[in-house]
């Protein structure tokens, strides 16, 4: 038995049209060729092209997929498609910290990561900065930062002047299991 792991996608804010994605075979090729530009990923399995224009339609959704099956894939290609930046919620700082090193190693060097270690390395205030400016694409965020009420303040200003597309809990089934303790 694998361990099943899944991370759930959630709009928020007014719906903005779907993009228009053109390829010699129409979006699915568009979608297959952005992913093996951006990502050097040559083979996009069908499950996650489905996860991937779900995200695009601007429906919410829900993988639900074996650990290590590729569900972060789904929300960083439509990240980098959809105008924006995208929020991931991760219960995980190692797994936070992994995500930032996977998307650097692609060259998307847009991104930030709050948590205790942020706060610990004194690099918070910068950080912040970093998503006030719009600078950073994908921000993820541990879930523990929602609870405190200057960080939500932070976190609405620069949601006034860059849409949030798409918002993310990876892993909500820690959520649920670790209850409180978040």
């Amino acid at each position: 038995d694998r361990d099943i792991a899944f991370v759930a996608c959630k709009w928020r804010g007014p719906r903005a049209p779907s993009p228009v994605l053109l390829g010699s075979n129409g979006p699915a090729d568009s979608l297959r060729d952005s992913a093996t530009q951006i990502f050097d990923h040559p083979d996009v399995r069908d499950w996650q092209l489905e996860g991937i224009i779900e995200v695009l339609a601007w429906r919410d959704c829900v993988g639900l997929l074996p650990t290590g099956a590729g569900k972060s894939f789904i929300f960083q290609v439509a990240g980098m498609v959809l105008p924006g930046r995208t929020i991931v919620i991760d219960p995980l700082v190692a797994l936070m910290e992994d995500q930032v090193r996977s998307l650097q190693s692609y060259g998307i060097d847009r991104v930030a990561d709050i948590s205790s270690q942020t706060t610990a390395r004194g690099q918070l205030a910068a950080t912040l900065d970093q998503v006030a400016s719009g600078d950073a694409l994908f921000v993820f965020i541990a879930p523990e930062r929602l609870q405190q009420q200057h960080f939500r303040h932070a976190m609405r200003q620069p949601a006034q002047s860059t849409p949030i597309n798409p918002a993310v809990v990876d892993e909500p089934h820690s959520l649920s299991d670790w209850g409180a303790a978040f």
